[in-house]
């Protein structure tokens, strides 16, 4: 399969197909993302839970992703963004509270250092993960404890110089798995789901920096990332 990342500005905003997942990044750390202009977008409780963050890059980033998160779902329903429901699962993945349209919408938020990442579908349960490329202490120990035996052989099989890029291609890869189930990166598929071909995972690195995945039910590829 021939799959490839499209671009597009943000001002374009191409409609939703029914077997297409949207992906769009964001980076609040690069100096034109003001805190206070997205507070208007925010619910009560967001707003509430934004003061009491101390961290200003902690701030920054809670209130770029909830409100860049609202601006896109009101785009995709047609819903002003502060009027938009939204809950969580017992896993803590966010989803509309209300839905109202024929075509529902899924979709999943990852954040790191430097980077948020959307991701929105309406095939079918998405999941997105992306990470800062940096050092990991006791990798080795990390690989053992959390990655299955076929992971694990992915990841010794490497040279020494490749295997950070490895780790986090892999840690992406199953963290969105894991998001798109809903169970998060602790959970397991049910047994056979992943063999049965249900999810298809894809993964880019974003340049030297990142590394970026998105799960999602098998005919939702190629993503259009933006």
């Amino acid at each position: 399969m021939d799959v490839r990342l499209r671009y597009y500005p943000r001002a374009h905003h191409p409609p939703l197909g029914d077997h297409e997942i949207h992906v769009w990044l964001a980076t609040p750390d690069a100096g034109d993302f003001d805190p206070a202009a997205f507070l208007p977008l925010l619910s009560a409780d967001e707003r509430r839970r934004a003061e009491t963050i101390t961290a200003p890059e902690s701030r920054r980033q809670f209130c770029a992703g909830r409100g860049i998160l609202r601006t896109l779902l009101g785009q995709y329903t047609g819903t002003p963004a502060v009027e938009i429901p939204l809950a969580y699962s017992a896993h803590g993945k966010p989803h509309l509270a209300a839905e109202g349209s024929s075509a529902p919408l899924e979709f999943n938020v990852a954040h790191t250092h430097g980077m948020l990442a959307f991701a929105f579908c309406r095939y079918g349960p998405v999941g997105i993960d992306v990470e800062q490329i940096r050092s990991v202490e006791a990798i080795a120990v990390i690989v053992e404890h959390m990655f299955d035996e076929k992971e694990k052989a992915a990841f010794f099989r490497q040279p020494e110089k490749e295997k950070l890029r490895t780790f986090y291609r892999l840690w992406t890869r199953k963290e969105s798995l894991g998001k798109a189930i809903g169970t998060g990166i602790g959970g397991q598929a049910a047994p056979g789901q992943a063999a049965a071909g249900r999810w298809m995972t894809m993964d880019w690195p974003l340049g030297a920096s990142h590394h970026l995945a998105v799960t999602g039910v098998q005919g939702m590829f190629p993503p259009n990332i933006s």
